[in-house]
């Protein structure tokens, strides 16, 4: 009896979700199917993985990947160049500051990349060290509301001041914190 009560109730929720899940993937624009779009390495996307988006104030779709950026404004998908010797980065982080730079998160660097020029720069983090066979990575970046920027990964939580160009480590007591795997995101007030 149990067996069949179970059968009877996955017919059912099938039923419900065959109904009920095209209503879902409407839009709200009359009603139309939603679209989804598929962008490939054939489509001009470094790598077939892409690891973080971003959009920025003008809505263009920022793309890190294991092998460099790309950048989609809607219409084109143009791979970003931030090395010319080396391979391509492995983009793990992407944000934006309030003039519209974006910076980027790359294991051991920190990029900066200027929107419209795609002009970049880059600064590799000073205590930087292999332990047990891995790289202190930067794996999450934040920026404030004041254009503040913060960084945390595997070699522990960092401020970068872009004036001076200089890294300060973050630390509780006088002790540098070691791991940071995700930073607290700010509000548009900069508040945590």
């Amino acid at each position: 009896m149990s067996a069949s009560r179970d059968l009877a109730f996955v017919r059912a929720l099938i039923l419900i979700c065959a109904l009920v899940l095209p209503a879902l993937l409407r839009g709200q624009d009359g009603g139309r199917p939603l679209r989804f779009l598929s962008l490939t390495e054939r489509d001009g996307l470094p790598f077939r993985n892409a690891r973080c988006l971003h959009v920025d104030g003008r809505g263009a779709l920022w793309i890190g990947t294991r092998q460099g950026l790309a950048v989609y404004d809607g219409g084109v998908l143009v791979p970003v160049p931030l090395d010319t010797v080396r391979t391509q980065p492995d983009i793990a982080e992407i944000v934006h500051d309030s003039t519209g730079t974006l910076w980027l998160a790359r294991a051991r660097h920190l990029y900066r990349v200027h929107r419209s020029t795609r002009l970049w720069k880059h600064w590799k983090l000073p205590w930087v060290t292999k332990r047990n066979g891995f790289v202190d990575a930067v794996s999450s970046l934040c920026i404030t509301a004041d254009d503040q920027l913060y960084g945390g990964g595997e070699g522990g939580l960092f401020r970068f001041d872009p004036a001076h160009e200089r890294f300060d480590s973050l630390g509780v007591n006088g002790r540098r914190i070691t791991t940071a795997s995700a930073i607290i995101r700010t509000d548009s007030a900069g508040t945590g």
